[in-house]
């Protein structure tokens, strides 16, 4: 496993009860690229903290068609793909 996607949108709260899972899997995967897709600002400081390598915002609307029924747009699914895993 090289790269890993994490969804994760919750706020400041739930983003410190994420701290310990995310340790764990920085400390047994040291070499997996770790990219959440949560909340910003407050998932910065997981960045900032080295718990994760790569953000991006809940918000952004590329990611609106994962919660619809229509079929993933091709730029989606091709940027999904470069994951070996993903976390929802």
């Amino acid at each position: 496993m090289k790269r890993v996607l994490i969804f994760y949108p919750g706020a400041l709260g739930d983003l410190a009860l994420s701290v310990p899972v995310l340790s764990a899997l920085r400390e047994g995967y040291p070499d997996v690229t770790l990219h959440l897709v949560g909340s910003l600002p407050q998932a910065n400081l997981l960045r900032l903290w080295h718990l994760v390598d790569a953000l991006s915002s809940y918000d952004d609307p590329f990611f609106l068609p994962l919660f619809s029924d229509s079929p993933l747009p091709p730029a989606l699914r091709a940027w999904l793909e470069n994951f070996d895993a993903v976390v929802f």
